[in-house]
């Protein structure tokens, strides 16, 4: 029965899309067993998320700012695990990682201290009080530091680590 359901979510999913918006999905187990998405490209800030990938059994709410919850789920691309996140008009307006196997342009990665991002580029410090520290990258991803159960409980030091890299 859940293939089933699953088929008609993929064939009208996709037969109600524009074309120019089809993403490949298939279901595949995890190391956490559950449910996810593999895509063979991962999806970009903007793209239209089709009812195939919507319609999953594993969506949740996930903090994409430190006021807005957006409906999220989880995909797997490349191997590598990533949360998803779209906004009311189905449009993904965030994507993120906590994969220790991902890897931006620049080499940032999870658990990469700040000092290490400093010898690699400028860095500018943002904070989102309740949320975070970030840092944009000039590939367009973002690092993220949480410090504390706040996530900004002090200042950011040079040997704070990389807890996730996305975008928004």
């Amino acid at each position: 029965m859940r293939y089933l359901v699953f088929f008609l979510s993929v064939f009208f999913g996709l037969g109600c899309s524009n074309t120019n918006n089809r993403k490949s999905t298939q279901m595949v187990e995890t190391k956490s067993i559950i449910d996810t998405i593999r895509l063979t490209k991962l999806p970009a800030i903007g793209d239209f998320l089709g009812d195939s990938i919507r319609m999953t059994s594993n969506n949740r709410g996930q903090l994409v700012s430190s006021s807005d919850l957006s409906s999220s789920t989880t995909i797997l691309n490349n191997g590598i695990i990533f949360e998803i996140a779209w906004d009311k008009d189905n449009r993904v307006n965030y994507i993120v990682t906590s994969d220790s196997n991902f890897i931006t342009y620049e080499n940032v990665k999870i658990n990469m201290t700040l000092k290490n991002i400093k010898d690699i580029q400028k860095v500018d410090i943002f904070e989102m009080p309740g949320w975070g520290y970030y840092i944009k990258l000039k590939s367009g991803w973002i690092a993220g530091f949480c410090i504390g159960k706040a996530c900004t409980d002090r200042e950011l030091k040079n040997d704070d680590i990389v807890t996730s890299i996305f975008k928004r």
